[in-house]
C-alpha cells in the first residue's frame, strides 16, 4: 500500500483523578513508513506507554480519548470496539516489558502462541502447532518443536522475551510495538533481543516502534526518534539530527546526563535539576521550564509549538539548544 503505515494526529488520552484530570498524552502527531524504526525516549512517567497503549485500543478504562489514529489507510477511530479490537489484533504486535506478566503461567507456550493466529486466521490446532515452532524458530528458540510444550517458567528470562516476540509477531503484523522490552535484560541479552527486533522489521517490512528511556538502545537502531516530555512529543526528527544537534533543552539535557567513557574518574554525573511535572496539574507555559536554564518570561506563559526545521527536525522550544550536544 502507499502512503504512511501509520498516522497519528492531535491524540490526546486524560484520565480522571482525586488530584484533577491527569493529561498522560495531550496532543501527540505522528506519521511511521513501513519499515521505519521510530524510538520514542524520555523520562519514566512522561507518556511513552500511555501513547502506545492507546494507539492498539488499550488505554485506561477510565479515560477519555480523543484524535485521530489510522493504521494502513484504515481508521482506528471511526471503528466499533470489537471491529477494532479485531483489526489491531490482526495488524498490529505488542512485546512488553516484562514477559512473565505477558505470558499465562499455567499454559504451554506452544499453545499461547498458536491461540492468536487460530484466532484470527481460523487455522486448526496441528496448523496452528507448526505455525508456533516456525515461529520460535524465527525468533532464535533452540529446539522448537520440543519447547512448544514448555511452560514460561521453564525458559530464561531471554528466551521468554523472544517467545513473547514470537507471540506478537504470530499474525504477521504491519506495525510492531516494543514497550521497554529489554528493560529487565542483562545487555548481552538485551542486545540479541534488540538485534533480532530490528531486523525483523527490515526483513518483513513492518513499522516498528521502540519505546525506551534508554538512549543507548535508540541511538544506533532507531530511523527516526521522538523525546517525550509531560504527555507531549518536544523533540522529533532524525535520529543522527536529534543526537547530534538536539534543539530542546530537554533533549540537550537527557543527553547531557549520560556518562562518558573520555570523562576523568570520579567525575560527578550531570543530572537534570528538579522533577517531572505533575501531568494533572494545569499550569500554564512550557512544561519543562521550571527545570530549564535557559526559561524566559514567554515560557512562563506560552506553550511551544512543535516547529519544523530542515530535514524534517522539529522541536518545541522558545529558546533552543545551539545544536551541537554537550
Amino acid at each position: 500500500m502507499k502512503g504512511p503505515l501509520l498516522v497519528v494526529e492531535d491524540l490526546r488520552c486524560h484520565i480522571p483523578s482525586a488530584r484533577g484530570t491527569v493529561r498522560a498524552v495531550d496532543g501527540v502527531s505522528l506519521t511511521l513508513a513501513r519499515g521505519q524504526v521510530l524510538g520514542l525516549v524520555g523520562e519514566s512517567g512522561c507518556g511513552k506507554s500511555t501513547l502506545v497503549r492507546t494507539l492498539v485500543g488499550a488505554a485506561p478504562a477510565r479515560a477519555s480519548v480523543s484524535g485521530a489514529i489510522t493504521v494502513s489507510g484504515a481508521s482506528l477511530t471511526d471503528m466499533p470496539y470489537e471491529a477494532r479490537r479485531a483489526f489491531v489484533g490482526r495488524h498490529v504486535g505488542m512485546v512488553f516489558q516484562d514477559p512473565m506478566s505477558a505470558l499465562n503461567p499455567v499454559v504451554p507456550v506452544g499453545r499461547q502462541i498458536g491461540e492468536a493466529v487460530r484466532h484470527h486466521h481460523g487455522l486448526s490446532r496441528a496448523a496452528a502447532r507448526a505455525r508456533a515452532a516456525d515461529l520460535l524458530e524465527q525468533v532464535g528458540v533452540p529446539d522448537p518443536g520440543r519447547r512448544l510444550r514448555h511452560y514460561p517458567h521453564q525458559f530464561s528470562g531471554g528466551l521468554r522475551q523472544r517467545i513473547t516476540i514470537a507471540m506478537a509477531l504470530s499474525c504477521d503484523p504491519e506495525l510492531l510495538i516494543a514497550d521497554e522490552a529489554t528493560t529487565a535484560l542483562d545487555v548481552t541479552v538485551q542486545r540479541q533481543i534488540l538485534d533480532l527486533l530490528t531486523g525483523l522489521a527490515r526483513d518483513r517490512g513492518m513499522g516498528l516502534i521502540m519505546v525506551s528511556h534508554d538512549l543507548g538502545v535508540i541511538a544506533g537502531r532507531a530511523d527516526e526518534t521522538a523525546v517525550m516530555y509531560a504527555g507531549r512529543i518536544v523533540e522529533r526528527g532524525p535520529t543522527r539530527e536529534v543526537f547530534g544537534r538536539a534543539r530542546h533543552r530537554y533533549t540537550d539535557a537527557l543527553l547531557g546526563a549520560i556518562p562518558r567513557l573520555d570523562a576523568p574518574p570520579h567525575t560527578r554525573l550531570r543530572v537534570i535539576p528538579g522533577a517531572p511535572p505533575d501531568l494533572a496539574g494545569t499550569a500554564p507555559g512550557c512544561a519543562f521550564a521550571p527545570r530549564c536554564p535557559a526559561r524566559g518570561e514567554r515560557c512562563e506563559s506560552e506553550s511551544p509549538p512543535l516547529q519544523g526545521e530542515s530535514g524534517g527536525h522539529a522541536h518545541a522550544c522558545f529558546h533552543p539548544a545551539e545544536g551541537e550536544t554537550t
